[in-house]
């Protein structure tokens, strides 16, 4: 019964975020221009996104209503008897972090968007994507580093240069 319940919230929160996204893609159809004479306009990213986020949506709504319906009582008491059991490869402040996945993502955004007006953009994505990443329990360290450095660049070249958006510099560097 507990897998049943974290399927239809699955669907229920899929179906929510489509609308959602749905939503934001109408607005920005509306609002900002997708070309600009031979540039890209202020829309093209948001709605590229947009569009990529509401495929993915569909994506997993179809695999969450795939599950709902094959999922066996079976299955779901091997589940449930495997969530109970604790994880012995975890320290205590990891089993924490995973207990509150979540809200510590929260935190570090808004920390990232505070660092941001200080330190700039540059920097403090660089320290986002790494924190991000950590929580995600990815610790591979030079594929951490690689992905801060060029994930920092695509988004730099993306917003800054390509679309023309100008990009928090950071009160030290003024």
């Amino acid at each position: 019964m507990v897998k049943k319940g974290k399927e239809i919230t699955e669907i229920v929160v899929n179906l929510l975020f489509s609308v959602v996204v749905i939503s934001l893609l109408l607005y920005s159809f509306k609002r900002y221009a997708m070309v600009k004479g031979t540039i890209l306009g202020a829309g093209t990213l948001p709605v590229l996104i947009g569009i990529l986020v509401l495929i993915f949506s569909i994506l997993n709504l179809i695999r969450a209503f795939k599950k709902y319906f094959t999922v066996s009582d079976h299955e779901e008491q091997i589940e449930i008897e495997e969530e109970t059991l604790p994880d012995s490869r975890f320290s205590r402040f990891d089993l924490i972090i995973r207990k509150y996945r979540v809200i510590i993502s929260i935190i570090i955004t808004i920390i990232y968007t505070l660092l941001m007006s200080v330190l700039g953009f540059i920097i403090a994505t660089l320290l986002f994507i790494p924190a991000m990443l950590y929580l995600l329990e990815y610790r591979a360290f030079w594929k951490v580093v690689l992905i801060s450095i060029l994930g920092t660049a695509f988004l730099y070249l993306s917003f800054g240069i390509f679309l023309g958006v100008s990009l928090p510099v950071g009160l030290i560097f003024k």
